[in-house]
């Protein structure tokens, strides 16, 4: 698949189940709604990076001492009721199984979902503790048919700032990077 190796070729990616959707969009999203998605984006990123360092540490259990290990328990908690009540509310779509590079994406999606060459929005929640999703306007690449339901779709993510670029560039980096982690511990 030629557009997968154009999102893929010389560029760092992970594969993981991510709940994940993408609606088509025949609107050019303006430049002023870019720029405030952006700094939305930067920021949720900022907030995934904290959270995913937390649970490395609570991982590798750094000692420390019963009182501080209690407050980070409550803060944990807190956080995870926060998230769960927010999913009740507006529940996330379905886990996908998606590759992900700093340059777009692929997954496998319901037939008919978008088209070739078309435009879409994703949605991408990168940690269920987050609780929003990361949205970007996408070009579908491509878009094959997978048996008689599916299709499976390469989607290149459209005018990143750069800001964002390297936030998320940085997010697929700490991916990959645990990926690789894990597969050498298994």
């Amino acid at each position: 698949m030629a557009d997968a190796g154009r999102l893929f070729a010389e560029a760092v990616s992970f594969s993981d189940l991510i709940p994940l959707d993408v609606e088509a969009s025949s609107d050019e999203v303006p430049e002023r709604a870019l720029q405030r998605l952006a700094a939305r984006n930067c920021g949720l990123l900022r907030a995934v990076a904290v959270l995913e360092d937390a649970q490395i540490e609570r991982e590798e259990r750094i000692e420390m001492g019963a009182e501080l290990q209690r407050i980070e328990t409550k803060v944990d908690l807190l956080i995870e009721l926060v998230s769960t009540a927010i999913s009740i509310a507006q529940p996330p779509p379905a886990e996908v199984f998606t590759t992900i590079s700093a340059r777009g994406f692929c997954c496998v999606l319901p037939a008919g979902h978008v088209q070739q060459g078309g435009s879409a929005v994703v949605s991408m929640f990168l940690n269920a503790a987050a609780a929003q999703a990361l949205q970007w306007p996408v070009t579908v690449l491509s878009a094959d048919n997978e048996g008689e339901d599916q299709q499976r779709v390469c989607c290149e993510f459209l005018r990143m700032p750069n800001e964002l670029k390297l936030q998320f560039e940085r997010f697929v980096f700490r991916r990959h990077r645990r990926a690789i982690a894990q597969n050498r511990r298994a």
